[in-house]
């Protein structure tokens, strides 16, 4: 058996996750999501009191995300940002002029997301939508504002 026909089936298994996507209508994570404080589980806490994650198609392979949300303590905040699932750097709007986001498709429901500030890794989250749709989660360590490192698994119920 020659080489060719190898390299064809190995492409074909490799690309299957992207076309998969490319192919959906609308990704999985795309609408409105609202936390769910129950499920929800941060360490060290406590967790917002509020947070909406809206997601949004932005062109032929990346998201609009906006986050609004009321920490445990302070007042409402508002972040956005634009990007391709590309694993390149984007900037945050709404935080520090520092902060970007990467993001990379791991497969239709499957996502990683790493933040940094200043060029530095400040958070690396794995996102999941349920295969229903209905829940989205992220699991997420890093480092806080504070120097703490945490450890959150953090869950959306669909809108």
């Amino acid at each position: 058996m020659s080489a060719h026909p190898i390299l064809i089936l190995l492409a074909a298994a490799l690309l299957q996750p992207i076309t998969a996507v490319a192919q959906s209508a609308v990704a999985p994570e795309m609408g409105t999501w609202k936390m769910n404080h129950s499920k929800t589980r941060m360490d060290p806490g406590p967790p917002p009191r509020e947070q909406t994650l809206i997601f949004e198609p932005f062109g032929p392979d990346g998201v609009k995300r906006t986050s609004i949300g009321v920490p445990s303590s302070g007042p409402r905040t508002e972040t956005v940002y634009t990007a391709p699932y590309d694993g390149k750097d984007h900037p945050i709007s709404g935080g520090a002029a520092t902060r970007t986001v990467s993001l990379r498709r791991m497969d239709a429901y499957t996502a990683i997301t790493v933040d940094k500030e200043h060029g530095q890794v400040t958070r690396m989250q794995r996102r999941s939508v349920s295969r229903d749709g209905s829940t989205l989660t992220f699991e997420s360590v890093g480092i806080d504002a504070q120097g703490r490192a945490f450890h959150n698994v953090t869950v959306y119920d669909k809108q």
